[in-house]
């Protein structure tokens, strides 16, 4: 069996971690109190229940984010057919990408309480800069 840093100390790092993270990440004004409400509930989350719960509201307000950069980049009329055809095999393959890198990050603790959060954690760091992309390229369409 394998060792494993104490619980605490494990659930003090993720915490840190996520809100270096929260802190260094771009975005726009309107991000921030959604971010701080993110990084002040892991904060205070007293379990990884709580961590797990902070982590699936905050994929829940990203998901409709995701969502429509990426609609308006593909609905975008300066977006010709090719590029289209790209963003749907790009966003095809960044789906993958996420779901296994999650899994491989989140695998660290498998089987743990831990695993769902790390898993969530990096979903959500995932799509942040996912829609961060998706508004960049959408700014670089020639008009």
């Amino acid at each position: 069996m394998r060792d494993r840093p104490p619980l605490l100390a494990v659930l003090a790092a993720a915490v840190m971690a996520t809100t270096a993270v929260l802190l260094l990440a771009g975005g726009g004004a309107s991000a921030a109190p959604q971010r701080d409400a993110y990084s002040s509930c892991l904060k205070h989350a007293n379990s990884t229940f709580e961590m797990d719960q902070c982590v699936g509201t905050e994929l829940k307000r990203l998901k409709p984010l995701l969502d429509s950069a990426y609609a308006k980049l593909l609905n975008d009329p300066s977006t010709n057919a090719q590029h289209r055809r790209q963003l749907v095999a790009s966003q095809k393959s960044w789906r993958s990408y996420v779901k296994r890198d999650c899994a491989f990050a989140g695998g660290f603790y498998q089987g743990g309480t831990l695993e769902p959060v790390v898993d969530g954690e990096c979903r959500v760091d995932r799509q942040r800069t996912r829609i961060k992309d998706l508004k960049l390229f959408a700014k670089s369409i020639p008009r």
